[in-house]
């Protein structure tokens, strides 16, 4: 990282165009504003630390809550069933070769209008 003549450079990893390293340039007040948007105000708790999802009795409190609620307890995960690192060739996206396909819906020519402005419309008749 380097600052001069009221510009910051910095190095991030890309891990969208395959965790590539790149450069940025900032306005100083730019970079500032990005990287307070990390920051919590004083007295906030990050939500991934705290609750009944927190890693130190996340298990615990999951299963206390299924029994509450007269659930099943939790399958148990087999190695078989958790990522790999090499997808299988059918579970590669046709489009990029890369990455990993999970085909969630497959809509009908005609179902979907874009507008001319604004958010996605999803025609519903």
């Amino acid at each position: 990282m380097s600052v001069a003549d009221g510009r910051v450079t910095f190095q991030w990893k890309d891990y969208a165009h395959g965790h590539r390293s790149r450069t940025m340039t900032l306005e100083t007040v730019e970079f500032l504003r990005r990287f307070l948007l990390h920051r919590l105000p004083r007295g906030f708790q990050h939500i991934r630390h705290y609750g009944f999802l927190g890693n130190r009795r996340r298990s615990a409190s999951l299963a206390r809550i299924r029994a509450l609620l007269h659930q099943p307890a939790a399958p148990a995960t087999s190695e078989s069933a958790e990522w790999s690192e090499e997808p299988a060739p059918r579970d590669v996206c046709p489009q990029c070769g890369t990455g990993r396909l999970v085909v969630v819906a497959t809509l009908a020519p005609g179902t979907v209008t874009l507008p001319a402005s604004g958010p996605l419309a999803w025609d519903t008749s």
